[in-house]
């Protein structure tokens, strides 16, 4: 019969600027259905498997997109961080996450002040006034749909020569590059089952259990026949 499962899709953070004066990258948005949601969105609704259905998993790279085909996960994705920026001397704001995520940061100072990265769970650090030197990136997404906490998608942090950088967290997949010249994190893509009606998956992926669910983590893309 039909079963209600929960996922987890976290795009591809963007990779950094790269200059003297270099914003982070954006986190990777997250999407779940399992709480809490990036952007401080409202979850979304669990899926309903079919039995004997076939559902493709593209999982993001740097920068990139992570979905699952097929209904009912149609429209819904998980998009990339955007791509720092970088000066000789001007200042630059930090860039926004990916989809369901949010926005970097900065200083209004004209010069030698870089933006930290948006995560998806919290904004880059922005000062009201004309600080210089980096900026924070934004936090990540907090989740624990494998059975324990596990960051996703934070920010990049900023950076600027000899003014100094920000500071960024840590995230196991989707996290933003660092300034300046970081690369960004590729995404993940998790489904979590009743052990009782498991299916089939396949491709790059690992699975534990919690409870009386088993998580399928997939770092490349495979599928899941339900």
């Amino acid at each position: 019969t039909a079963y209600l499962a929960h996922f987890l899709m976290v795009g591809g953070g963007g990779s950094a600027g790269s200059a003297y004066v270099s914003s982070g990258g954006g986190g990777g948005g997250v999407r779940t259905s399992f709480a809490p949601n990036g952007g401080g969105q409202s979850v979304d609704p669990q899926p309903t498997l079919i039995p004997g259905t076939t559902y493709t998993v593209t999982v993001a790279a740097i920068g990139g997109d992570s979905t699952i085909s097929g209904s009912p996960f149609n429209n819904i994705t998980a998009t990339g961080g955007n791509n720092g920026s970088g000066s000789t001397a001007n200042s630059v704001y930090g860039p926004s996450a990916g989809s369901y995520g949010y926005s970097g940061g900065g200083s209004n100072a004209s010069n030698y002040a870089a933006g930290g990265g948006g995560g998806a769970g919290g904004a880059g650090n922005s000062s009201s006034g004309y600080a210089t030197g980096g900026f924070n990136g934004g936090a990540p997404v907090v989740n624990a749909i494998t059975g324990s906490n596990v960051n996703y998608g934070s920010g990049g942090r900023g950076y600027t020569g000899n003014y100094g950088s920000g500071s960024s967290t840590p995230s196991a997949y989707g996290k933003g590059g660092d300034a300046s010249g970081g690369a960004g994190q590729p995404g993940v893509v998790i489904l979590r089952v009743p052990t009782v009606s498991l299916g089939t998956p396949s491709g790059t992926h690992t699975t534990g259990t919690t409870g009386t669910d088993t998580w399928i983590q997939w770092t490349g893309s495979g599928s899941y026949i339900a």
